[in-house]
Formats: structure tokens, sequence, C-alpha cells
């Protein structure tokens, strides 16, 4: 399985292990609020470094050209969503959003969201 850095370079299996282990090289952004529906939500987003999903889909998907991997992922509890990001500044923009729809309540654009970058 290949993987990669922040950057979206590849990197050797032996540094993927060193900076995953690293909680500040790993975190993008973590956010504890109250919704608008009262709920206690916590949405957080790192790297991930790998393509795991999509390889379950296609083992064959990182040799594609084009391809791009989602190597960054947001997970929002209560809900147990997750969410997975090509590149560090789409991790960031979705992260905001999410956190934007949830504190205003607007599930529709949440939920379109889920459903393009849902695991």
């Amino acid at each position: 399985m290949p993987y990669w850095d922040k950057n979206g370079q590849p990197i050797e299996l032996l540094q993927w292990g060193t900076e995953f282990s690293n909680w500040e090289y790993k975190l993008v952004a973590d956010e504890e609020f109250i919704g608008n529906d009262g709920t206690v939500h916590r949405v957080t987003t790192v790297w991930l470094g790998d393509n795991f999903e999509d390889e379950l889909r296609d083992p064959d998907c990182a040799n594609k050209p084009g391809y791009v991997p989602r190597i960054f992922g947001t997970l929002i509890r209560p809900e147990q969503s997750e969410l997975r990001h090509h590149t560090l500044d789409e991790a960031k923009k979705n992260h905001d959003i999410i956190v934007q729809c949830l504190k205003s309540g607007d599930l529709e654009t949440l939920n379109k969201m889920i459903e393009d970058c849902g695991v």
C-alpha cells in the first residue's frame, strides 16, 4: 500500500509510521461545540497518509493516471460520520464547512458533503 505525507508526496512505510504516531503532525483541526439543536458535537480532521478506503474499492487505484489519494479524514461525533479529503487545503476547508453546518443546522449541505466525501 502506498503512503503520502501531508503535501501528497509519496513516503516510505517507516516515515509514515513515524509521522502517524506524532499527534501534532497528524492533527489538522479539532473542535467541540454545541450545535443549534443542543447536541454536543466534535469534529476532528487529521492526516491519515494512506488511501485505504479507496484501495478497498479498487486495489489498483493508485496506479491510474490522474489519481489523487484521499489522505485526510474527518470524523463527526456523535454522528460517527467519516469523510475523506485529497489535500490539506481541502481538509481544512471541509472541516470549517462541516462545523458551520452543524452550528447553523444546515443538514442539507452536511448530508451532501457526507454523500460526496463519505467513507
